[in-house]
């Protein structure tokens, strides 16, 4: 009796240390798969030269590594600053972010333009003259959380080639 006893106490830890075990290698992946599918947001304003943004403008984040494009048509007109605004949700990861429309080139020909968040814009260096860089600034996306006062539509340069 006293060995069954022993041999139930046994099968019974073995059971124990399988379950939790099995609980803790389930919690560990179920942890790495929402690490690598999470999202988080960005926000921001589109800078366009003249009144408005063209109908066609959209927003779009295109990841580093994988130059995957994700895309955002919606746009909101704030009357606080006269600015149009975006705010969407992407996989976490380093992207470079831009607002993309047509444009008719020197040649009359239709093009398709992206202009990206730069030092030109961040520092709203569009609003008074200057010199900046017109590269592309790389945005890190982090889960659940937000990137802020990203300022897409580095157009300038273009509205001097286009416009004049």
């Amino acid at each position: 009796m006293k060995i069954k006893k022993q041999i139930i106490s046994v099968v019974n830890k073995l059971f124990l240390m399988l379950y939790l075990f099995i609980n803790v290698m389930f919690v560990s992946c179920t942890n790495n798969i929402n690490k690598t599918n999470c999202t988080g947001r960005i926000k921001g304003y589109i800078v366009y030269p003249g009144e408005g943004v063209p109908s066609d403008l959209i927003i779009c984040a295109i990841d580093t590594a994988t130059k995957k494009e994700y895309r955002d048509s919606s746009k909101v007109f704030s009357n606080l600053d006269d600015m149009f605004h975006f705010n969407f949700i992407i996989p976490k990861g380093v992207y470079y972010v831009c607002a993309e429309t047509d444009f008719v080139d020197t040649s009359n020909r239709l093009v398709k333009k992206q202009e990206f968040y730069t030092e030109y814009t961040k520092k709203k260096l569009y609003l008074k003259p200057g010199n900046s860089s017109h590269t592309p600034i790389a945005v890190q996306v982090h889960c659940d959380s937000t990137v802020d006062n990203i300022a897409v539509g580095d157009f300038w340069l273009q509205k001097l080639i286009f416009f004049n």
